[in-house]
């Protein structure tokens, strides 16, 4: 073995890379979950790509990745997820309230005890990439994701930034924006 090479995992393995400088050395493994998320994100229109205005402050991104397994632990599916690093936002700049609201435990319990008492069917959805469907509160431009810097970069000479048009997963305020 040429110890000059760099160490790469093994495809059959549990490793999660950590960083996108991680995932880059399985491409192979990362890039089509990576292109996943980048094609849901562009489908709904999340970005809009542009020059950066003077003397604005960024909000950084960064990649998330797991594992999807089955029930004897088998890996299913590479997921990857294109976050907000929540914590480089500023209030009253990028966002203003961070609430949720959820009901109570109690408040679900009387509507399922009322349901049963009036027979009556209970329905429950759930929506893919439901954080993709909320308005930012304040303005939000984004530097470009790790990894696919050309993919957004207007190639004009200004450093190019992503305005944010939709919430996107880790920002201080997107559980506020859609409920």
């Amino acid at each position: 073995m040429n110890s000059e090479l760099p160490s790469v995992p093994e495809p059959d393995n549990d490793w999660v890379p950590d960083t996108y400088k991680e995932a880059a050395t399985r491409l192979d493994l990362w890039g089509p979950a990576m292109e996943k998320e980048l094609k849901k994100i562009d489908d709904r229109k999340v970005f809009t790509p542009m020059p950066r205005p003077p003397n604005t402050p960024t909000v950084m991104l960064k990649w998330h990745y797991t594992l999807q397994k089955d029930g004897e632990g088998r890996i299913m599916e590479r997921w990857a997820r294109l976050v907000v690093r929540g914590f480089t936002q500023v209030k009253g700049v990028h966002y203003e309230d961070t609430w949720a609201m959820v009901a109570r435990y109690e408040s679900l319990q009387f509507v399922i005890a009322i349901a049963a008492y009036y027979g009556l069917n209970l329905w429950s959805g759930d929506f893919t990439a439901a954080y993709l469907n909320a308005k930012p509160q304040g303005v939000n431009y984004l530097n470009l994701p790790p990894g696919y810097e050309s993919r957004y970069n207007l190639w004009d000479g200004a450093e190019t930034v992503l305005h944010m048009d939709i919430n996107i997963y880790g920002t201080k305020d997107v559980g506020n924006n859609w409920f």
